[in-house]
């Protein structure tokens, strides 16, 4: 079982939807070559490339796996422990790590835990179970997505990582590159 304390910090990375049939030739500059890469295979591929799904086979329900990610070549898998999620209306400042992740994971978490962003920014969080299980932590997250310009549309890969020490922590990389 790991088990995260404290210290723990959360390693999230933003994947943004992009849908896209044709994209400026003044806006070309500002993409990474991976991100070009990608939409040129799309292309070859698909010359009408929809934009990736958020939901699992099961209707309503949100893929923590993120397994679409993956399989674009956008962002690698992680290596560690992780989950994918999204800001969720009406539920901003909440972070919930899905049960499933949870248990696939065997992570126990612990009371507080800090998230940093791609810019080495630090967010203290706290963690709240409601009765039926699920593990929330509010506190910071709301206040990370307004720093990245996260939106409800980009989903985050959190990722648990150990920091020097032994100490576990959640961290995170943006992706702020946003079409529709």
């Amino acid at each position: 079982m790991h088990k995260f304390d404290m210290n723990t910090v959360i390693k999230a990375s933003v994947f943004v939807t992009i849908e896209y049939t044709d994209i400026p030739s003044e806006l070309l500059e500002d993409w990474s070559s991976i991100f070009l890469d990608v939409y040129y295979a799309r292309l070859q591929n698909d010359h009408t490339a929809q934009s990736t799904s958020v939901s699992n086979s099961k209707k309503g329900k949100f893929d923590w796996t993120g397994e679409d990610i993956f399989q674009s070549g956008l962002f690698p898998r992680p290596l560690n422990p992780y989950f994918v999620t999204r800001i969720r209306p009406q539920k901003e400042n909440q972070l919930r790590i899905p049960v499933d992740a949870i248990n696939t994971h065997k992570i126990e978490l612990t009371e507080e835990i800090t998230l940093v962003d791609p810019s080495g920014r630090e967010f203290h969080v706290r963690r709240r179970i409601w009765k039926d299980g699920t593990t929330l932590y509010t506190g910071g997250w709301k206040t990370l997505c307004e720093k990245n310009v996260v939106t409800y549309d980009d989903r985050c890969i959190c990722e648990f990582l150990r920091r020097d020490g032994g100490n576990l922590y959640i961290h995170g990389q943006y992706a702020p590159v946003k079409f529709a």
